[in-house]
């Protein structure tokens, strides 16, 4: 894997591609290379604004009353006025929650910014949208995978490999690693919640070592820590006895193969007249 990138559907021959990290445009140009396509950065063009959690659907439809009708993952290429700031809107984020992101003229995104604070939306830290994604078992770029090091099976990705695709890089590879993945991804859950594990820390049954900790909280959602983890495929069921070893302490916990929060994606999806 290289990183992860989320493609809008502008006009009939447009698309914008957004990545975590603008080295990746790189990529993007390379790939493109024989295909008649033109590829050029905006990220200095646009701003983008995050409107995450249960109240974001009913802050954001006094601008935008028709947007319960934006299915999740979906983008309006048509922009709609917000506070007198032009937006493309799409129902996405990084949160684990229901959520939007809002696009505008990087001039104009800090007169966004001023009208979603008088609405009643407030800000949130890095901290926070870091334990809300844990608790979501959503992956960090950095953390859960290395560019350029870890498969998808690594991270229990299967499903998004479609391996029937006629071609695409790293196709040949995939086959070699789909009927026996060596690594998933698992939560482990901390038990008396005493101590917060830091990335890098090993996992291990019975002092053999399993994996290790990519990424860890305290809950406040579940009263307890929780650890993300890259561990063996063997060691990847369910289970107690798990020991994490920070330090000279040593944590106890039990795995759980999907996120804490939310394994079915229902709370980000929630129905109400067309929603999803």
């Amino acid at each position: 894997m290289i990183g992860d990138a989320t493609v809008f559907k502008v006009r009939e021959d447009r698309l914008w591609l957004f990545t975590a990290r603008d080295s990746d445009g790189e990529h993007v140009s390379e790939v493109a290379r024989g295909f008649d396509v033109a590829t050029r950065p905006i990220t200095d063009e646009l701003g983008c604004l995050q409107v995450q959690g249960p109240g974001a659907r009913d802050l954001l439809s006094a601008f935008v009353p028709d947007i319960a009708d934006l299915a999740y993952f979906r983008f309006s290429p048509e922009p709609v006025g917000l506070a007198n700031v032009s937006c493309w809107v799409a129902r996405i984020g990084y949160s684990g929650e229901v959520g939007y992101e809002l696009f505008c003229a990087s001039g104009e995104a800090e007169a966004l910014w001023n009208a979603l604070l008088a609405s009643g939306a407030s800000p949130y830290g890095l901290a926070a949208a870091e334990t809300l994604r844990i608790e979501a078992g959503l992956i960090r770029l950095g953390r859960e995978y290395v560019p350029h090091r870890s498969s998808p099976y690594d991270l229990s990705l299967d499903e998004l490999v479609c391996l029937e695709k006629d071609r695409f890089i790293g196709k040949e590879a995939l086959q070699g690693i789909a009927t026996r993945p060596p690594r998933r991804l698992v939560t482990t859950v901390v038990e008396d919640h005493v101590a917060v594990p830091p990335p890098g820390a090993p996992i291990s049954i019975g002092g053999r070592r399993i994996g290790t900790v990519t990424s860890s909280c305290r809950s406040p959602t579940f009263n307890t820590v929780i650890a993300l983890g890259i561990v063996d495929r063997a060691s990847a069921e369910e289970g107690p006895g798990v020991e994490i070893l920070p330090g000279s302490e040593e944590l106890i916990g039990t795995i759980r193969p999907g996120p804490m929060l939310d394994w079915k994606a229902r709370r980000i999806r929630f129905s109400d007249a067309g929603a999803d």
